[in-house]
């Protein structure tokens, strides 16, 4: 079974499940505005977080209850009122096949809070990231912040490989048109992986 996410800018939505050459179920839904980029941390919009939330994963999310579990740590723990310490899950793979490991969290955990991100403000009482083993991380605040675990459900992690062979350690900023490799290709762990994107035309995900 193949799985179609097929968007066009400002007008509809498809979702079509096709189980064989003539079979196809589609959803169909309009929206007033287009993505404004592929790059999570480009744009802080909810809508731009929203869609790429079907390509990119975060470390935690929540669930239908608004209850804050698992997603790509398996689970968390606080060693310190300051810190909270993330166990990844293993066995994860990003769409070109890279494993997902503790590195590329410290490279995504990096690159949002750098002082060139537009998400950075997102993240306010986030000090530093340090990599405990292959499949541990810790993250360090500035300070005992209760809000943490919230704000880094919007935090999507890259392949820290594909980050480097694509130039792209450094945001991108939509609003200052500053683009980049991230910026109109993607490369998460989600459901679904970005097939073409066209901007104000058409985006299309695939299982």
């Amino acid at each position: 079974m193949k799985t179609l996410l097929k968007w066009t800018a400002g007008a509809v939505i498809a979702l079509s499940a096709i189980t064989g050459a003539s079979a196809a179920n589609t959803l169909k839904w309009g929206a007033a505005r287009d993505l404004d980029s592929l790059d999570p941390y480009s744009y802080g919009s909810t809508f731009n977080l929203a869609f790429l939330n079907h390509v990119y994963e975060a470390l935690i999310r929540y669930d239908d209850k608004f209850n804050i579990t698992p997603a790509l740590a398996e689970s968390w723990e606080s060693p310190s009122p300051t810190v909270l310490r993330f166990h990844l899950r293993r066995g994860v793979k990003f769409h070109n096949g890279a494993p997902f490991s503790a590195d590329d969290v410290v490279a995504s955990m990096t690159r949002v809070s750098d002082d060139a991100s537009p998400l950075k403000g997102n993240l306010p009482a986030f000090k530093a990231v340090r990599k405990v083993d292959d499949y541990t991380v810790d993250i360090e605040m500035t300070h005992p912040y209760p809000l943490m675990l919230n704000d880094l459900t919007n935090i999507f992690i890259f392949n820290r490989q594909w980050l480097v062979d694509n130039n792209s350690l450094k945001p991108t900023d939509a609003a200052k048109k500053i683009e980049g490799y991230a910026t109109h290709n993607a490369n998460g762990t989600g459901p679904f992986k970005v097939e073409s994107f066209r901007p104000a035309t058409r985006t299309v995900l695939v299982v």
